[in-house]
């Protein structure tokens, strides 16, 4: 993906850029009529126009000139970088974009920096705990400040159909911004100025933005442009990562694995498959039986299903006598429960094998984890990261079968009821991130 900002000022560019590297992007600040890099992939060109106080009609062909260069550049979205403090030409600048691509974009401005302690409620800018028109801001020699209310500062400059979206809607959530964005849309508003007091407000209108699939332009700081752009990967990311799935096997007979498992099963896109330990902790036909079945169901589910529990973990399951059918089958209790963690680690590696997706695994339980290294023959685990306290993520190494398959470990005994779902989350949004680079 490429993208394209234009900011009236070096430091702002920096500042937007900065934000983009962090979705994993490439970002280049580039001055005015500078030439433009080669960079391919996800870049970010974040374009210095050094606009802010030069008059109207030269901020208007300095923008026009600057969307140019950026188009030809092969830009696949266009953001708009403004002072947080609503300083410059920010009107003129916006309706040159707009005037460009015969105001077919619609802008969606938010000037709120939370983590700067700019906000915006009921359409006015508070900057600190002062209304913007009471900083010192608005003294500004070249071009004072009238106004701390953002529609009333873009209308002083431009005609153009400046609607709102205020705090009552954006509590409701994306669907009720979405909704809206459509209505303002549809009574041809050209710019959609946004209230937001933190940045989970601003996640919700970038959300919507994309959910809406309409041709936005963001016009912010920062923060609105970050979340619009993360959503735009992360959507593109979706379609192009149908063939992934992640297969969650627990082995661990604890409270805290079974709390994390109902949390799990609990999801809307996750399938929970229960496999009866006494069944795998055997050496009778049971547990080939077992692995067959289990692997067979996995398989089926994989068609409508990226995420599969495979658990012994169930509140009706009891916990197997390990002693007692040791002695029935006249073994020791630790090949037993040897038996039990390979009969998992099994059925996760027929799982792979028999299907032609692209894994990633997660595992709670140190047994079930060794176990599944032994039956791939893979030597280990090459670590990359922590993904919270005690639990590790990393990839297989020693079998180049299997060596693209990430694995996250979990000992039984830690975590919080949402632990196994954070990790997941963790697996699907490392597996967009790598796809996108």
């Amino acid at each position: 993906m490429k993208v394209g900002v234009i900011s009236d000022d070096f430091t702002g560019a920096n500042a937007t850029g900065v934000n983009l590297i962090q979705l994993g992007l490439t970002a280049k600040t580039v001055v005015n009529n500078g030439e433009l890099p080669s960079d391919q992939g996800n870049v970010a060109v974040c374009v210095d126009t050094d606009s802010r106080y030069v008059t109207p009609d030269d901020s208007r062909k300095i923008i026009d000139q600057t969307l140019q260069k950026l188009e030809g550049w092969g830009a696949d979205v266009i953001c708009k970088r403004i002072d947080s403090t609503l300083r410059g030409n920010i009107g003129y600048e916006l309706e040159a974009l707009l005037k460009a691509r015969n105001y077919e974009p619609t802008v969606v401005m938010m000037p709120s920096y939370p983590s700067s302690n700019r906000k915006v409620l009921g359409g006015y800018l508070i900057v600190g705990d002062q209304l913007l028109i009471e900083t010192d801001v608005a003294k500004d020699p070249l071009k004072p400040i009238t106004s701390s209310h953002v529609q009333t500062i873009i209308q002083d400059q431009v005609d153009l159909k400046v609607l709102t979206i205020e705090m009552d809607v954006i509590l409701k959530g994306v669907d009720a911004v979405t909704e809206t964005l459509k209505s303002h849309v549809a009574n041809q508003a050209n710019i959609i100025v946004c209230d937001a007091l933190t940045d989970q407000h601003i996640e919700i209108v970038a959300e919507a933005m994309e959910k809406r699939k309409h041709w936005f332009i963001p016009a912010d700081p920062g923060p609105l442009t970050k979340h619009y752009i993360k959503q735009k990967m992360l959507h593109s990311s979706e379609s192009s990562n149908e063939n992934h799935r992640i297969v969650a096997t627990i082995g661990s007979a604890t409270k805290i694995s079974e709390s994390q498992v109902e949390h799990l099963a609990q999801q809307s896109d996750v399938e929970v498959i229960y496999v009866q330990p006494e069944k795998l902790a055997s050496f009778t036909s049971s547990w080939q039986y077992e692995v067959d079945r289990a692997t067979e169901s996995i398989s089926n589910l994989l068609i409508e299903n990226k995420i599969i529990v495979v658990t012994t973990n169930h509140p009706d399951f009891n916990l197997v006598d390990l002693k007692a059918k040791g002695q029935e089958e006249n073994v020791g209790s630790d090949k037993l429960a040897k038996q039990l963690s390979n009969g998992l680690a099994t059925i996760t590696k027929n799982v792979i094998d028999k299907n032609s997706y692209d894994f990633n695994c997660f595992f709670s339980g140190g047994d079930i984890t060794a176990s599944f290294c032994e039956v791939t023959n893979s030597k280990g685990i090459k670590l990359i990261d922590e993904v919270i306290p005690l639990v590790a993520h990393g990839e297989l190494f020693g079998n180049p079968n299997y060596e693209k398959i990430n694995v996250i470990t979990k000992g039984g005994m830690v975590g919080e009821p949402h632990s196994i779902d954070v990790c997941i989350r963790y697996l699907e949004n490392f597996t967009n991130q790598r796809s996108l680079n």
